[in-house]
């Protein structure tokens, strides 16, 4: 399978990114990154969805470094996270610290088009009852 290197360089600052939002160490170069998703045969398979494969740490503690992470099941992911931290709110305050009165760096300097923010104005009539 062929994939588009800038590509896989954008998961990988992104991933950085959000590990940092989170306040976890990321100590993996790209190409470090590259070799753990490769070696795992799950790269083409990468993703936030069901189904779709995730990097995680032991435990969910430590940083993102080489012996600390492996790849598997988002799912998986989250049920370990939610055996090992039932309610999960140290790492949901760190978020709400880290990210507040900040945009998302993804949207930074972008602005909806026109159909879709005629879609939002319809989903908030729905929502509050003015359209069935």
């Amino acid at each position: 399978m062929i994939f588009d290197l800038r590509k896989l360089r954008r998961a990988y600052h992104g991933q950085k990114i959000l590990a940092k939002q989170r306040d976890i160490p990321f100590l993996l170069t790209f190409e470090e990154w590259l070799g753990i998703w490769i070696k795992s045969g799950h790269l083409a398979e990468r993703g936030r969805k069901r189904g779709q494969y995730v990097m995680s740490r032991f435990a969910d503690e430590g940083c993102y470094k080489v012996g600390n992470v492996r790849i598997q099941k988002g799912e998986d992911d989250l049920q370990e996270g939610h055996k090992t931290n039932p309610l999960r709110k140290r790492g949901l305050l760190k978020i709400n610290k880290t990210r507040k009165g900040k945009t998302n760096l993804i949207w930074k300097g972008r602005k909806h088009s026109p159909a879709s923010i005629e879609k939002m104005r319809l989903a908030r009539l729905r929502y509050y009852g003015k359209i069935i």
